[in-house]
């Protein structure tokens, strides 16, 4: 199965969404991509899939958050992509920051 990859738009159309901060941690993140100096602690922001590509994720904004490069290995079990059901089936209320600062407001 061909993975559903997340177009550059979507990637930053959800960093805005999240007011350009890790979805997880809230840790400020300037802009996608690995340059050095765009992230607090020297990391960059990665696209993550809600709900995992192989549980039926899309492409879609709704189902992509930036997370920073530590976020997206602790969410994969500290690198362990292996099939595992409960991690594949995530909702955006497992990343506080989903809506940025906004978050506090849908609560």
């Amino acid at each position: 199965m061909k993975r559903a990859e997340f177009s550059k738009s979507t990637m930053k159309a959800a960093l805005v969404r999240q007011e350009h901060r890790c979805a997880s941690c809230g840790t400020p993140i300037v802009t996608l991509g690995r340059e050095p100096g765009l992230h607090a602690f020297g990391e960059w922001g990665e696209a993550h899939h809600v709900r995992h590509a192989r549980a039926g994720g899309d492409a879609s904004l709704e189902n992509c958050v930036i997370i920073c490069w530590s976020c997206h290995y602790s969410a994969h079990g500290g690198g362990d992509y292996r099939d595992n059901s409960e991690q594949m089936q995530g909702s955006e209320g497992d990343f506080p920051g989903y809506y940025g600062a906004k978050a506090d407001e849908k609560s």
